[in-house]
């Protein structure tokens, strides 16, 4: 499902490790002191400089790019749900389901309209991402689950979202990079992302450079968990893993009931940007957990 809503925003620039966009702090002829001195004397006026001299020359010789790091829009602040036409169709989808979550939105004033030209109902994973008010960002869909699957039928349901969007009202920007709609969870100021958006573009892991780039396209800094292929889970998508309740709250499903050492990597990575996770957990507290489904 894709959203639209509205929000304020605002601009402004991120540092970030070293990455293919850069320039320079100072001119030739300029001192730390001298550089924080003429912005402040220009745009504000405070009497701790010696501080801020200090912090400024951190980031002198650390190379810096432009990041649009505007409000993220959040599911909160949404106002219209997508829904794919294949989750009313009788053979492939669920009517039922269908409609009665048609009827609760629109009960709770919410409202919903349908996609045109879409093969699959897992809306969420082909649609661009709402990163503001009134900007939308499509990405490649070329799933491996689907790509790779020995069901050849599989490839027919990815969805050329450029079909889909024709009649939306939408504005809508471009990138070519390979992005799976469920591996993005806006946290925050973050979109949270597993690394397989690295593999899935043919990067290492470790790719400083690519992670920049994913950064500037989306236009907000991006937090990257580790994942690894299991039978139970081929997807990567982060969706699968978290979820943002508000602040720095993020509730995290039981990964750590089967593969405990991902799970406390994952937890760890989330609480270094901040966050304050708490997990879910079945083992122990449930005669019988469906693993299949979780």
């Amino acid at each position: 499902m894709n959203c639209v809503m509205s929000a304020v925003s605002y601009g402004g620039l991120q540092n970030t490790r070293p990455n293919h966009g850069c320039f320079k702090l100072l001119t030739s002829k300029q001192t730390v002191e001298g550089k924080v001195d003429y912005i402040l004397d220009v745009f504000h006026e405070v009497s701790e400089r010696k501080c801020l001299y200090r912090d400024f020359s951190r980031f002198v010789d650390r190379r810096y790019r432009y990041v649009r790091c505007d409000t993220l829009m959040h599911d909160k602040d949404t106002n219209v749900v997508f829904f794919s036409p294949w989750l009313k169709d009788k053979k492939e989808g669920h009517p039922d389901f269908y409609q009665h979550l048609k009827n609760l939105l629109n009960e709770m004033g919410v409202e919903s309209k349908e996609l045109k030209s879409t093969n699959d109902y897992w809306a969420r994973d082909y649609m661009p991402i709402q990163l503001v008010e009134n900007e939308f960002l499509k990405y490649r869909y070329y799933p491996d689950y689907l790509v790779k699957s020995k069901n050849k039928k599989d490839i027919e349901t990815i969805t050329d979202a450029t079909k889909v969007l024709p009649g939306m009202g939408i504005s809508c920007r471009s990138t070519n990079l390979i992005i799976d709609g469920g591996n993005m969870v806006p946290c925050g100021p973050y979109i949270v992302m597993t690394d397989k958006v690295f593999s899935e573009n043919r990067k290492k892991k470790d790719d400083a450079d690519f992670k920049a780039l994913l950064e500037s396209e989306l236009g907000h800094p991006v937090v990257i968990i580790p994942w690894t292929p299991h039978d139970d889970n081929v997807y990567g998508h982060s969706d699968g893993f978290i979820k943002w309740c508000g602040d720095n709250r993020i509730l995290m499903g039981n990964h750590g009931d089967c593969y405990l050492d991902e799970a406390a990597s994952i937890r760890r990575i989330l609480e270094s940007y901040g966050f304050e996770v708490t997990e879910i957990r079945f083992k122990g507290k449930v005669d019988k957990t469906c693993y299949d489904l979780n």
